[in-house]
């Protein structure tokens, strides 16, 4: 039995070193594994701290282009209300310079008819002191003369003529 014993601590050392030596061999490949897996843990957590970056300064670009949209559309709104202001105005402009072209028309018309009328009783006038001017010439007697007025605008030189004979 004894050799059987030592033959059996044979096995058993033989058994005990190889699994000692199984045993050192997957710790060492856990350590080899943890050592990676920490390397990875580390390059995930360095990837997510990046990328939350990154998202908070595309956030707050985002957030500054909606403002700057925002503005912009502010702007747009506010330039086509003044176009419209300006249309408006140019619409009235052009409408006032229709009253003023024909206010013009209409006074160049009265400016041209008092003239005529001017000229008519100025002629009127003239052909008076003419008739008045041969009575006298031919000795018309005084007091015919005094009763005798000069035309008042209205009159035409027919009327004048009328009321003598």
């Amino acid at each position: 039995m004894i050799s059987s014993t030592n033959e059996f601590a044979k096995i058993l050392r033989r058994s005990s070193t190889a699994t000692l030596w199984q045993a050192e061999r997957r710790l060492e490949e856990l350590e080899v594994d943890t050592e990676s897996r920490g390397k990875k843990n580390s390059e995930l957590n360095s990837t997510v701290l990046r990328l939350e970056a990154e998202l908070s300064d595309a956030l707050h670009s985002s957030s500054q282009a909606g403002a700057e949209l925002g503005l912009q559309q502010k702007l747009r709104a506010d330039a086509q209300l003044r176009v419209e202001e300006l249309e408006e105005s140019l619409l009235e402009m052009f409408r006032l310079q229709e009253i003023i072209s024909r206010l013009q028309g209409e006074l160049s018309d009265k400016e041209q008819s008092l003239e005529d009328e001017i000229q008519l009783q100025c002629k009127q006038a003239e052909r008076h002191v003419e008739d008045l001017q041969m009575e006298h010439q031919q000795g018309a007697p005084k007091s015919n003369r005094g009763k005798e007025k000069l035309p008042y605008q209205g009159r035409n030189l027919g009327q004048i003529h009328g009321s003598r004979g």
